[in-house]
């Protein structure tokens, strides 16, 4: 099995992205005394990226509230 996701946000001095694919496998074993066994196996990769500005413009980096 394969998966993929997608996301995007965007707002007022901020932006936000965000990847993620996965992989896996699934397994069963039949034993002949009726004993089975289930596995699963995955792997998930995720990355994120974020900007967000926040300083108002014309602050100057100045304090504000000094």
């Amino acid at each position: 099995m394969f998966s993929y996701t997608r996301n995007a946000v965007q707002g007022v001095g901020a932006n936000a992205q965000s990847n993620g694919y996965g992989l896996g496998a699934y397994v069963s074993t039949f034993f002949d005394n009726g004993l089975y066994v289930d596995s699963i196996l995955r792997y998930i990769y995720k990355e994120h990226s974020i900007d967000a500005s926040f300083i108002p413009s014309g602050a100057g980096g100045e304090c504000i509230t000094c």
